[in-house]
């Protein structure tokens, strides 16, 4: 499938050299199979939480959204982050590995720890800067932050390539995506080239960022649900047989009064390294509100009992916040396993319909 914003694909100024080995290309029958060494770990932003703007802690102010038009039904247009902004990611990582004929897959706690940023470089030029310190990974691109889904692959000086891909169709206050390194490109809407791209000493992440909701801009009483149509990705890895992308609808009911959200990934799909497409696991949510921060849980609560489904044993955790003036967007990263060893991560990203929903809080 072909990006949806393929205009919005600018090439490459300069990338550093990173320090990845190559990656091997498994497809259809070929596919190679996966053993998981436990669970991936629960989204963070590193070892110590950024605090200032300066570490990539952007709160929301009047006018700044990654919209640069009319921004979600408000009487302002915003104006896109200006010059030198520091977003800190939000982030799950995976490293992948091969054994015999194995991805062997497994939470990659260096990179968490560490942390990450996407850095404004010129707004105007669409350039910005991604770090990624635990792989000594530094990168300056061009590339549209303006929502929609937008998807970018540049070969580094080593011969890889950095793999990056948004999917924020709704969203002006959020951003949400995947970056990686492979030897192999892989591009938009997750994706069936995404499983081409897994092999020996591979990093792939989801992640989330933006400007986040400021104290006085949290709701104190009232609900609010934030749904959208194909407002879910995430990968899937089954414990003896092959990786997945998955793609479908997520809902999540804020309570502000109680600070707890409960949600549903539904109608989800996966599609396999040959392209055919199975339906997927039905996951609920739940969690609490702190400030303008949601952590808690995921389950499988359905499962079709396919070949690239998990079983209703999985379970899994939920990081992620509100964004924007007056919690007008919420971004999510989640994660599952279940007792077979079989794994999943991904994210989720919703806007309220209106901006009058929000004056009964």
């Amino acid at each position: 499938m072909m990006p949806k914003n393929t205009n919005r694909l600018i090439m490459t100024l300069t990338v550093a050299s990173v320090g990845f080995q190559g990656v091997a290309s498994a497809t259809g029958a070929n596919a190679q199979t996966v053993d998981n060494l436990g669970p991936i770990a629960a989204a963070s932003v590193g070892t110590t939480a950024p605090t200032t703007p300066a570490e990539g802690r952007q709160r929301s102010v009047a006018g700044a959204s990654f919209n640069q038009a009319y921004a979600a039904g408000r009487t302002f247009y915003g104006a896109g982050p200006s010059d030198g902004t520091v977003f800190a990611l939000t982030q799950t990582a995976v490293k992948v590995t091969k054994a015999d004929a194995k991805h062997v897959v497994a939470s990659d706690p260096t990179t968490d720890a560490d942390g990450a940023t996407l850095k404004v470089i010129s707004e105007l030029r669409n350039i910005i800067e991604l770090q990624i310190p635990g792989l000594s990974m530094s990168t300056i691109f061009r590339f549209y932050l303006a929502g929609g889904d937008t998807s970018f692959s540049d070969r580094l000086s080593n011969g890889k390539y950095l793999n990056l891909t948004t999917f924020n169709d709704n969203l002006v206050y959020a951003n949400l995506g995947q970056w990686g390194v492979s030897r192999t490109k892989y591009g938009q809407d997750n994706f069936a080239d995404l499983q081409n791209a897994y092999g020996a000493d591979t990093n792939v992440a989801y992640f989330i960022f933006g400007f986040q909701t400021p104290p006085a801009g949290m709701p104190k009483k009232g609900d609010a649900t934030y749904s959208g149509v194909n407002d879910v990705n995430g990968t899937v890895f089954i414990q003896g047989g092959e990786i997945g992308s998955i793609q479908g609808n997520g809902s999540l009911t804020a309570d502000f009064g109680d600070n707890r959200v409960t949600g549903v990934l539904s109608g989800l799909s996966v599609t396999m390294a040959g392209g055919a497409t199975l339906p997927w696991d039905t996951v609920s949510l739940s969690g609490t509100i702190s400030g303008d921060l949601i952590s808690g849980n995921a389950s499988v609560s359905q499962s079709p009992g396919n070949s690239l489904s998990l079983a209703t044993s999985g379970k899994g955790t939920l990081r992620g916040g509100f964004y924007g003036p007056a919690a007008d967007n919420v971004a999510l990263i989640w994660t599952l396993r279940d007792a077979q060893g079989s794994n999943a991560v991904g994210t989720f990203g919703a806007a309220l319909p209106c901006h009058t929903c929000l004056q009964s809080r």
